[in-house]
């Protein structure tokens, strides 16, 4: 018995080696095994191309949304700076008690009348930050960054990101060591 085939014009059964349906009277090409490979292969190819196209596409519309995102919820710099300035004094606040427990009993009165009201010690504060440090925030679209600049070694370091609708500030470590390298 002989090997059959579907034509692929008209669908009859013919024989595997036939050159002409003899059904529609088509012409058949007979591909050598080699040629239906490198087919298959191409067509293999073709589906993963356009798995990878619409993969890089669905990345990129992702990074999009979320850099939209991002920059509609980026909070102003003037709120951003506040949140980094409150962060500075506190942590200007921590360093003075820790001194304050250290010294004398009086000092220790005296600094902690200071530290305990508020008004005082913020414009104190505030005159100890303006003395030694420059803050500065700068705006990437969808990020921002707050810096501090020691003013007499003129090292900077970043102190806080803006991101999101939040301000994450983390100046402690960055001010502890400005105000402590005299």
């Amino acid at each position: 018995m002989e090997e059959t085939k579907r034509c692929p014009y008209c669908g009859e059964e013919i024989l595997a080696v036939a050159k002409k349906c003899k059904h529609c009277g088509e012409w058949i090409e007979q591909k050598t095994k080699a040629e239906e490979q490198e087919d298959s292969v191409k067509e293999d190819q073709t589906v993963e191309d356009d798995g990878n196209v619409w993969g890089c596409l669905g990345n990129v519309i992702v990074i999009a949304i979320i850099c939209a995102v991002a920059w509609l919820t980026l909070p102003s710099d003037t709120r951003h700076k506040k949140e980094l300035k409150a962060d500075m004094r506190e942590c200007i606040r921590d360093i003075a008690r820790e001194y304050l427990e250290r010294e004398d009993a009086l000092t220790n009165i005296l600094g902690n009348a200071v530290l305990n009201s508020k008004t005082l010690s913020d414009y104190a504060i505030d005159a100890i930050m303006k003395q030694r440090l420059e803050m500065e925030i700068r705006n990437y679209k969808v990020i921002s960054l707050g810096y501090i600049r020691d003013k007499q070694t003129g090292k900077e370091a970043v102190a806080s990101v803006a991101v999101f609708g939040f301000v994450f500030p983390f100046a402690h470590k960055i001010v502890e060591t400005a105000i402590n390298t005299e």
